[in-house]
């Protein structure tokens, strides 16, 4: 019984210490070799180059929603009256509330989360973290 609990400790063991190790391994050569910098300026040119395509796609589509409504004898007046402003404050205010959310989310992930278990992100001072640790102890 013994033997076969060790085997079962000694086994997952060997698995977190080769996962944490794969995982240092990784950090170390992301680190060492990728730069942010260099990630963040080739993803800033990807997204301007293909900008001009998404913008064609939605204005596509925004032509699709409206059925050139503006040319239509009967309610041509109307739509450009009353429908289509009311539509487009429709439109960016719920854009404006999904981009908040997500902003908001992210944020939240990153800094309520992931880097909670750091003191110089979660908004403590090195002394004050040492101050705390002590006082767990």
């Amino acid at each position: 019984m013994l033997e076969t609990l060790l085997s079962l400790v000694s086994a997952k063991l060997y698995t977190i210490i080769g996962v944490a190790g794969l995982g240092g391994l990784l950090g170390l050569i992301l680190r060492k070799f990728i730069k942010k910098d260099t990630i963040t300026k080739n993803l800033d040119e990807w997204l301007r180059e293909n900008g001009k395509y998404v913008r064609k796609a939605f204005g596509g589509f925004g032509r699709v929603v409206t059925l050139n409504a503006t040319r239509w004898p009967v309610v041509g007046g109307l739509w450009n009256k009353i429908v289509e402003p009311f539509l487009i404050f429709f439109v960016q205010l719920l854009f404006k509330t999904v981009i908040w959310f997500v902003h908001n989310a992210v944020e939240g992930f990153i800094n309520q989360g992931l880097l909670s278990d750091n003191p110089n992100y979660a908004g403590e001072t090195k002394k004050q973290a040492k101050a705390t640790a002590r006082a767990k102890d």
